[in-house]
């Protein structure tokens, strides 16, 4: 199963990157709403039980809307996905109140209210993707988000397998630990520093930007268990099986549809939007 991870991380590395370095805004936006259009479809398979013709009119809904979002330039529609944007990242902070709720005191509510949260966090992780590649830090910005998430991913992953054993959310994901957790900040903070030496746009108020990216880092873990938690009520294992090694595309951005608002609120906050 690692094998196969990794060549299929290989194998997607240099198109993500070439895309979030050098495609046109509008361009880009594309491509997200495209990736959006599957996340959703995966979405509302994990949120309720719906007939093909709802699944892909449920995705094209959320693809449309992500993409008129995030390339509003300026007025009502702008402003939406402004508000939007700060929602969803204090709904992404607020998160882990209802997570650790499972399963004790944890109530699933209705299909519907699951597919109204895809509709809200789907097209505001577009925004913020976009957000962050035009804030500051310029084209940079986006990759600094996602290496952020990758080093956060893959040093918990060694981290826990060497180290861990204390359960993180057991009822959830039974791998994760808390010393995979510790090892996936550190990774992070790594990140934080190196990508705060090299870039001119980050402030001067370095315990800030470091608190961001371990901020950033530790919201990705949260949209991982979130994504966990749709499995869990859908009795799935996978969200889909799109990706080899890694199951559905949900499977595979599932912590940066929850990094990426927050990330991207982040620099607005530090000035940097």
């Amino acid at each position: 199963m690692l094998r196969q991870r990794v060549i299929t991380a290989v194998i997607l590395l240099p198109p993500v990157l070439a895309a979030a370095l050098w495609l046109p805004d509008r361009w880009l936006a594309a491509v997200l709403a495209l990736a959006a259009l599957i996340a959703a479809l995966e979405w509302a398979t994990l949120s309720a039980r719906l007939g093909s013709s709802l699944r892909i009119g449920y995705a094209a809904v959320v693809a449309v809307l992500a993409y008129a979002l995030a390339v509003a330039g300026s007025g009502r529609l702008a402003q939406a996905a402004n508000l939007l944007l700060w929602f969803a990242g204090f709904a992404w902070l607020l998160a882990p109140l209802l997570l650790f709720r499972y399963p004790r005191g944890f109530a699933p509510g209705r299909g519907w209210r699951r597919l109204a949260a895809g509709v809200l966090m789907l097209p505001a992780a577009v925004i913020g993707l976009l957000h962050a590649r035009d804030a500051a830090l310029g084209v940079a910005g986006l990759p600094v988000l996602l290496a952020l998430v990758w080093a956060a991913d893959i040093a918990a992953y060694f981290a826990g397998h060497a180290f861990g054993r204390h359960p993180l959310a057991p009822a959830l994901s039974p791998g994760k630990t808390w010393e995979g957790f510790a090892g996936g900040m550190l990774g992070a903070l790594i990140v934080g520093v190196i990508a705060g030496a090299l870039l001119p746009g980050v402030p001067r108020a370095w315990p800030e930007w470091l608190a961001l990216c371990l901020v950033t880092a530790a919201i990705s873990v949260v949209g991982d268990l979130c994504e966990s938690l749709l499995k869990r009520l859908a009795g799935v294992k996978d969200s889909g099986a799109l990706l080899p090694g890694h199951g559905g595309l949900l499977d595979r951005i599932d912590s940066l549809i929850a990094a990426a608002p927050v990330f991207a609120a982040g620099l607005h906050a530090l000035g940097l939007g």
